[in-house]
């Protein structure tokens, strides 16, 4: 058996349910012919026993506490998980304390911990540094609350103190930063008050903070369509910054006093605002979802395109439709270059028709698929990140919400599994020295393994409102030698910005290893 949660809107429905591990029926009786919405959602204990099919569509773990709500999180080059959001009733507010967990020692693994500075980090901008440390910039006034600040912080991942760096030129809410391939961190967008969007950029670097005073555009970062609202930022092949912000496209200039170049529209029903968006190839993003910015009854996208800027210019190709609309969905680019897509609902914030069931996109034919369905809707608020053992942590939702969900769930994907359900073996990287330099060349031991088929590198993720700043895939060039596997580590700092990477590797059969963490010209990484 299972556990069963029902949330009825309106009472005026007659409802029989009858849940069992093996289905699920129920009878609603309508009255007045209008549409009611009924969420039943079952979560079973038994969630990680061996199932026909788990090879094909994956598996979910028990939902699991968390602290608060996990609206931004960050992998730590120790593998850790920082996130903060809320109070541990839920309530708005990063003012107060921030969790650390560490998915190594199980599901109740977390350290709440104090924040000490006195600024709300609540719709702040976050990233991992070069530092092994995790910049938020801005955050929340506290009263009148959602309005931007001045403040930046820094979390220290070797003392896992959260501390107060000096102040940026621009107050903001909602903005986006990302790490430049010169190491320095971009801060672009968000808002002071209502009406009053920042459109200058701001570089933070070595505790210091510099605008970027001629990219300036009003075009980008206008109140028109939210386009301040967290920047949808990737750095190009080509060393510049491609956004997209609401339906405007462009690129971003950071040397110097910068400079912007506007870059075409996306496709109406993709905006960035609501919508996800990941690197899934060096210069290769994948957008997708959304819906009418401010429009709260508008019904949201299934569409999805590819926009590719390896040549310097976007190209935009759409795709197949997601097989489910989607507002503030998330995408997370996993080992094996693929998308997965989850979380969101048809309409914006509303358990109307949520998004349960988790999706593929393939970056090789370009096709989604189904998986298996989570247990509880995650939407406004809701967090995603690949974790080093190849699985998927997805929590969060709410503050606000027709739901405060104090807690997460693991997604396990199907490459983890053989035919029968079980946990397939998993090929063993060895100890390397993982502090390296553009173009590292390492011979490393490998075992239970016969051979390597692949070597992929994914870049550590930063998450919050659909949007992960960190995440980047890239192919590896490697060499099988007997026992052991040469690698080439990226070679370009535009196709992988200094900061902290997993390494997988794969055997014949396509499963992954546990990833090993490594530094391109970053601090060195913690030991085990």
């Amino acid at each position: 058996t299972g556990r069963m949660f029902l949330i009825v809107m309106q009472p005026a429905l007659t409802i029989h349910i009858v849940c069992s591990r093996k289905q699920i029926s129920h009878r609603i009786s309508e009255m007045k012919n209008k549409l009611y919405l009924i969420m039943l959602l079952c979560s079973w204990q038994s969630a990680a026993l061996a199932a026909p099919g788990d090879n094909q569509f994956g598996r979910w773990s028990q939902v699991f506490n968390w602290p608060i709500i996990p609206i931004h999180a960050s992998v730590l080059p120790n593998g850790k998980v920082y996130s903060w959001g809320t109070t541990q009733q839920g309530i708005q507010s990063a003012q107060f304390t921030y969790d650390i967990w560490n998915p190594a020692a199980g599901f109740g693994a977390h350290q709440l911990l104090p924040n000490t500075t006195g600024v709300d980090t609540f719709c702040s901008g976050a990233s991992l540094m070069p530092s092994g440390n995790v910049i938020a910039a801005g955050g929340d006034t506290r009263n009148p609350i959602n309005n931007g600040i001045h403040a930046t912080t820094v979390f220290e991942s070797s003392t896992q103190r959260l501390l107060p760096k000096p102040a940026m030129t621009f107050a903001r809410w909602y903005p986006t930063t990302i790490t430049l391939p010169s190491g320095e961190t971009l801060i672009h967008g968000g808002r002071d008050q209502p009406g009053q969007p920042m459109h200058t950029p701001e570089i933070f670097v070595n505790g210091t903070v510099r605008p970027l005073w001629n990219a300036a555009n009003e075009a980008i970062t206008s109140d028109a369509e939210g386009k301040w609202y967290y920047p949808r930022d990737f750095v190009a092949p080509n060393g510049r910054v491609f956004g997209m912000s609401g339906n405007q496209m462009y690129f971003l200039d950071w040397a110097g006093n910068g400079g912007t170049q506007l870059a075409g529209n996306l496709p109406d029903k993709t905006r960035s605002h609501t919508s996800t968006a990941v690197m899934y190839r060096p210069g290769k993003i994948f957008q997708a979802g959304g819906t009418s910015y401010g429009d709260t009854q508008a019904l949201g996208s299934q569409q999805a395109v590819s926009v590719d800027v390896t040549s310097g210019w976007p190209q935009v190709t759409p795709l197949p439709d997601m097989r489910r609309r989607r507002v503030w969905a998330n995408s997370t680019v996993l080992p094996t270059g693929n998308v997965f897509v989850s979380g969101g609902s048809a309409y914006e914030n509303k358990l109307i028709d949520p998004a349960l069931m988790a999706e593929m996109w393939s970056a090789d034919t370009h096709q989604f698929r189904d998986l298996r369905p989570a247990a509880l809707a995650r939407m406004y608020h809701s967090i995603s990140l690949l974790l080093k053992d190849g699985s998927v942590l997805t929590g969060g939702g709410g503050a606000p919400g027709p739901l405060t969900n104090l807690n997460a769930e693991i997604y396990y994907p199907p490459y983890l599994f053989d035919g029968n359900g079980n946990f397939a073996p998993r090929p063993v990287l060895g100890n390397f020295n993982p502090n390296m330099g553009y173009g590292t060349v390492q011979e490393i031991p490998f075992s239970n393994a016969v051979g390597v088929s692949r070597v992929t590198f994914v870049r550590l993720g930063s998450v919050t409102h659909s949007f992960d700043t960190g995440q980047r895939f890239i192919e590896g060039g490697f060499q099988q030698v007997g026992n052991r596997v040469r690698i080439t580590f990226p070679l370009s700092r535009n196709n992988a910005p200094p900061g902290f990477y997993y390494v997988f590797i794969f055997n014949k059969l396509g499963v992954p290893s546990v990833a090993k963490i490594f530094g391109l010209e970053a601090a060195p990484v913690p030991a085990g």
